[in-house]
């Protein structure tokens, strides 16, 4: 996940009111495609949505706002949201056991490559295909994260904040 800092121009409460009336009261799967969210004055998350189409690796910006100046400083995070993040860590480790588990069967079973093929072939397999997953939809998530940081430059004027500035 991409650490996010970002400056509006706005208060916190009046960050917020600008959020609530740009964001859609309710989405449906046909709604157009729309960044959406929640938040009030002191957190707020968004995410990008896209009209029938299924992704458990759409970016969501997860972010806190503080008051800084006459303004407001939005830091949080902008990637896969956690739990998705922890499916993933659990099923390669899952995996993994599962193959290193058949490494010894392999190695002292002594059995005809055939039968011992699938016990290192399968968890390679599903290795990769968990890869591929993960790249194919984090790929399709780099447009989400444009489209929501875009919608904070032009619904609450939020820029990027250089290192500098800090």
């Amino acid at each position: 996940m991409a650490a996010i800092r970002l400056h509006s121009p706005y208060p916190p409460v009046a960050l917020a009111e600008r959020l609530k009336a740009a964001l859609p009261p309710t989405m449906t799967s046909g709604a157009p495609e729309q960044v959406t969210g929640y938040g009030t004055e002191a957190r707020m998350t968004l995410w990008s949505h896209r009209p029938n189409f299924a992704n458990s690796f759409k970016s969501v910006l997860s972010a806190s706002i503080e008051v800084q100046g006459g303004g407001s400083v939005i830091a949080g995070r902008l990637g896969p949201h956690v739990v998705t993040q922890m499916f993933l860590w659990f099923w390669m480790g899952l995996v993994a056991m599962f193959g290193l588990g058949g490494l010894p069967i392999f190695i002292f079973a002594r059995l005809p490559l055939v039968m011992a093929l699938p016990m290192l072939a399968i968890p390679v397999a599903m290795l990769a295909m968990a890869g591929a997953i993960w790249w194919i939809g984090r790929r399709s998530a780099r447009t989400d994260e444009a489209r929501i940081l875009d919608f904070l430059a032009r619904t609450v004027d939020a820029r990027p904040i250089d290192d500098a500035e800090r």
